[in-house]
């Protein structure tokens, strides 16, 4: 399985792929914000990514924001990112 991970310094989540052993930038652009949502999840901010879980039955990534007070919900099928919890102002 893959394993997802939090860099809440530069407000990215990342995917060490178990076949590669590539990791990649899954959500996130370098700066910790308030982004958008319904948008890809590479093209907006994420606030100070910290705790992370998956469902991978459903195949959607949840992300909870130390200073955004939300949690983030990452379709991982389509790469869309929205709020699940909280609101755009934090």
């Amino acid at each position: 399985d893959n394993i997802y991970f939090s860099d809440s310094g530069n407000g990215i989540v990342r995917k060490l792929s178990n076949e590669t052993g590539i990791v990649t930038n899954v959500v996130g652009t370098g700066i910790n914000g308030f982004g958008e949502e319904n948008v890809l999840a590479l093209s907006t901010p994420i606030n100070y990514p910290t705790g992370i879980i998956l469902d991978e039955r459903s195949n959607l990534l949840f992300i909870s924001e130390l200073f955004g007070g939300r949690v983030k919900l990452v379709n991982l099928t389509n790469n869309i990112i929205k709020n699940y919890i909280g609101s755009l102002s934090g």
